[in-house]
Order: C-alpha cells, then sequence, then structure tokens
C-alpha cells in the first residue's frame, strides 16, 4: 500500500472534504525530487557519491518545505554496502 499508485477511499468525506488514503507515489503534498541518473547507472560515475548527493538533495527539498525529520529512506539491500562507503 505504500509504494502503489492506488487510491483508497473508505466511509463518508470529513470536513475537508477527504476519505482518501494515498501512498508515497501519489500523496499530493509530497516533495519530488529529480534524480539526473539511474543509481545503478555504471556510467553515471561513483554510485555512491551520485546516491548521496541524491539523498542530500531530498532532504533539503523537505527542509525547505517545513519538514525537519526525522526521515526514513527506503533502498534496495544491494544499495546498502555502497552508502556505507560514503
Amino acid at each position: 500500500m505504500l509504494f502503489t499508485d492506488t487510491k483508497y477511499s473508505f466511509g463518508e468525506k470529513d470536513s475537508r472534504s477527504n476519505n482518501t488514503i494515498y501512498s508515497y507515489v501519489n500523496h499530493p503534498d509530497r516533495n519530488i525530487v529529480a534524480t539526473g541518473t539511474h543509481w545503478d547507472d555504471l556510467s553515471a560515475g561513483e554510485i555512491g557519491e551520485t546516491i548521496l548527493n541524491d539523498v542530500t538533495r531530498m532532504k533539503q527539498a523537505s527542509i525547505d518545505a517545513l519538514h525537519y525529520g526525522p526521515w526514513m529512506l527506503y533502498i534496495p539491500t544491494n544499495y546498502e554496502t555502497v552508502l556505507d562507503k560514503d
């Protein structure tokens, strides 16, 4: 449910006309940060540095929107050891 593009609506709408449960993918108030390359693109140079730069930009977008953490980053297991090098 967290990573689907499906919206779930239940029952009557609340005082703000909402009755929808959104995912991380389709929430209307999410911060979108575009990455320059896919993290597994070896032609992009140092993978760990690319990931670190992207995550830093994601964190800054959150701070700019007055969300100061804590944050949760979901990554595939094979990126875990790459990030450990940084």
